[in-house]
């Protein structure tokens, strides 16, 4: 199963924080086997939310453990699904969450698009679900062939009417490649005294609001979201870490309900180089 997240890469959307939180409460709480990965090839985003600085470096010393050395096995044709694993970092004690990193020297162009589709047809093969952080134009030519292999798309909002209006109008113009594919939509970092005109503005969409935590923010700048997210299982009822805590339960919710049956088999469309 292949889960974009996606946001109006103009804006911070808190669309990067959102997809570790999701994917790690998609490996933890429901015990799937989870691959994580950004369809940037030289953001770091990622790892430096979910991994300590010591363990980048140990990594970079190491070796080609990111989408290099995944790329440099797609180009001598020797890469299999199995393989993958060996060059990702295991977020989790279980191993059940194992993230690609990005590079550092890829070059943009369309020989990499393939690449990168060809890399999610064997992660998705050997993965339970897939989560990709997408930080690109709807139009963008990685995003669009993604997008023919996803089985969930999470937009992700937050409550900026101006902003808003243009990730609709953004939907909008891309209305022929999305309609076919199951959505989710998050309003990220809302607070009570604006919720109520928000609900009048996107009536019938029914998104999932995640509400504004600041602690989440100061503990994925100190590169330790993944720690952070399971410490607050143990919060009380009623407490906002809570609150937060159990908004994100239910976009998960709504994300393995839409996209149920392709869990086990991953996407039923195949990719070929």
């Amino acid at each position: 199963m292949q889960v974009v997240i996606w946001s109006d890469p103009t804006y911070a959307s808190g669309q990067t924080t959102l997809a570790i939180l999701l994917a790690t409460m998609i490996a933890c709480r429901k015990g799937y086997k989870t691959f994580l990965t950004s369809s940037l090839i030289k953001d770091e985003s990622l790892e430096h939310y979910s991994l300590k600085t010591f363990e980048r470096e140990l990594d970079q010393f190491i070796g080609e453990s990111n989408i290099e050395g995944v790329i440099r096995r797609i180009k001598n044709g020797k890469l299999t699904k199995d393989m993958i694993k060996d060059y990702c970092f295991s977020l989790l004690a279980h191993s059940n969450l194992d993230m690609l990193q990005s590079g550092k020297t890829l070059p943009d162009h369309e020989e990499y698009y393939h690449q990168f589709g060809y890399l999610m047809t064997l992660a998705n093969a050997y993965y339970n679900i897939s989560v990709i952080d997408c930080d690109l134009a709807l139009d963008h030519p990685l995003t669009q062939l993604l997008l023919k292999t996803t089985d969930v798309l999470v937009v992700v909002g937050d409550p900026n009417l101006y902003r808003l209006e243009g990730l609709s109008h953004s939907c909008e113009e891309a209305k022929d490649l999305l309609t076919s594919i199951p959505k989710v939509f998050i309003m990220n970092k809302w607070e009570k005294g604006i919720l109520k005109p928000f609900k009048k503005k996107i009536v019938g969409v029914d998104p999932v609001f995640i509400p504004y935590f600041p602690s989440l923010i100061e503990q994925a700048n100190q590169n330790n979201l993944v720690d952070y997210v399971l410490r607050l299982s143990y919060s009380k009822k009623n407490y906002d870490a809570h609150v937060f805590l159990k908004s994100i339960e239910k976009a998960v919710e709504r994300i393995l309900t839409l996209g149920e049956e392709k869990i086990t088999n991953g996407t039923t469309t195949e990719f070929h180089l």
